[in-house]
């Protein structure tokens, strides 16, 4: 798990927290955008990018079973996430 999936995925996760989904988009873009490692364009080589994008893609799409099998699929990551940012 990269430092780049780390610092984008908390942010992003922030950003919903406070129901900010717009805003969490906008973060989302221009974080691919403008970051030097990162291509703007999805899927990436960086599970957890993945997983917000399609997060958000799932939140719009206000898409329940979406949402359950989106998280189901990366469970693994979505666990090695929480035990390296605590």
């Amino acid at each position: 798990m990269s430092e780049i999936e780390l610092i984008c995925t908390q942010m992003l996760l922030q950003l919903l927290h406070q129901r900010t989904v717009s805003v969490a988009n906008e973060f989302l873009q221009a974080f691919s955008t403008f970051h030097p490692q990162l291509e703007s364009r999805f899927p990436s080589n960086y599970p957890l990018l993945n997983y917000c994008f399609f997060l958000l893609k799932t939140i719009d799409s206000k898409d329940v079973k979406a949402f359950k099998f989106l998280n189901f699929s990366y469970q693994v990551s979505l666990v090695v996430f929480l035990i390296v940012s605590n």
